[in-house]
């Protein structure tokens, strides 16, 4: 049976199955794991040009998906599907609802195309390299 001494008092963790058990005092009186280097850890500089990386590449898919969405609605546009592109042409003001059709289609697409990307990459940690 393992105990979690908090203020004092004992509480038992069932046989401890719960990580709080096994993260914060072990088992059988062993040294906590989180005391101990993790040897998978990056340096601060590996992190931060990790973080960079992921950045760049967040980015760059956010910035392909929202050109393919601007792609996307201005083809419904030129194309005249539903005829959008004839009643904006004879609005008296056509700038307003042409950016209420451009923006969502282009900050859909980014999102979706940024998801699909991250969602695919291959998992590897950075020290398997």
């Amino acid at each position: 049976m393992v105990y979690l001494a908090h203020q004092g008092s004992a509480t038992s963790c069932a046989l401890g199955k719960f990580w709080f058990c096994n993260s914060v005092i072990g088992l059988e009186g062993e040294e906590p794991s989180a005391m101990q280097p993790d040897p998978d850890e990056l340096t601060p500089e590996e992190a931060r040009r990790d973080h960079w990386e992921m950045l760049r590449f967040l980015a760059i898919n956010a910035a392909f998906g929202a050109v393919l969405g601007l792609v996307t609605a201005g083809a419904i546009l030129w194309l005249d599907l539903g005829g959008v592109g004839t009643s904006l042409g004879r609005a008296s003001h056509p700038i307003l609802p042409v950016l209420m059709m451009i923006i969502p289609f282009a900050l859909t697409f980014a999102a979706a195309v940024t998801a699909s990307a991250v969602m695919l990459m291959p998992y590897k940690k950075k020290k398997q390299r």
